[in-house]
């Protein structure tokens, strides 16, 4: 089949098209209102060394080349149980440390000495209670975990500089991407259908298609007639 002839199908099926589409965008529009919604806090962690000053560059130099190459091996901590189990019991919150980890991220971005937690949850509030009871154990492990035997203070510290807020929006589910998807969806079968069913449509519908498949043009019609009486 050549474009117009494909474009004959769509005008002619496009009803069919029309229904399967709308039904696509039904139900990812349904799958949005169904799901359960996520939301997503995060706080912003600032890692120094202590007694760096601008008076000794070479020192701040190199205990800024020395963050820059830990802070990266930080992230990997953020869900371990010394993290985790204080705020566990702090928080009073009904979950094991497995299971909050699983709510658990940190990241760094590239070329900075910024560590951010993210929490999702469910609840809103307690994603931002969670994240910031985190970000404040995360920074006390980093610094035991620094603190040279025999030393009382880390050289290492982090500092919570942005506490995390009630989300406002859940990052799931994605209303507009899913209805965006059914349509697409919905589309693409309702379209497939009209072909399929075309393909396997035998059927005449009237006289110009008959003139069509057989290359002849008619010589007359038989119509039906349904006030005619039938003979005896």
């Amino acid at each position: 089949m050549d474009l117009r002839e494909y474009l004959r199908i769509l005008r002619k099926r496009w009803l069919s098209i029309a229904i399967i589409t709308l039904l696509g965008v039904a139900l990812g529009a349904g799958y949005s209102l169904m799901s359960p919604k996520i939301y997503r806090a995060t706080t912003q962690n600032f890692v120094a060394i202590g007694g760096m000053t601008t008076s000794n560059n070479t020192a701040v130099t190199s205990g800024a080349s020395f963050v820059l190459q830990r802070v990266k091996s930080y992230v990997e901590i953020v869900d371990s149980p010394e993290v985790l189990a204080p705020v566990i019991a702090q928080t009073g919150v009904p979950y094991t440390v497995n299971q909050l980890a699983g709510m658990v991220t940190a990241n760094n971005p590239p070329q900075t000495v910024l560590l951010n937690v993210s929490v999702t949850n469910g609840d809103p509030v307690l994603a931002k209670e969670l994240a910031n009871a985190i970000a404040v154990s995360y920074g006390r492990q980093i610094e035991i975990l620094e603190t040279p035997a025999g030393i009382s203070d880390s050289p290492v510290k982090v500092t919570v500089t942005a506490p995390a807020s009630v989300p406002s929006a859940p990052i799931s589910p994605n209303t507009k991407v899913n209805i965006a998807l059914g349509l697409i969806l919905g589309l693409g079968i309702g379209v497939a259908y009209a072909i399929l069913r075309e393909q396997f449509d035998t059927s005449i519908k009237g006289e110009t298609e008959l003139a069509q498949i057989s290359g002849h043009s008619n010589l007359g019609m038989v119509v039906y007639d349904p006030d005619a009486t039938s003979n005896p």
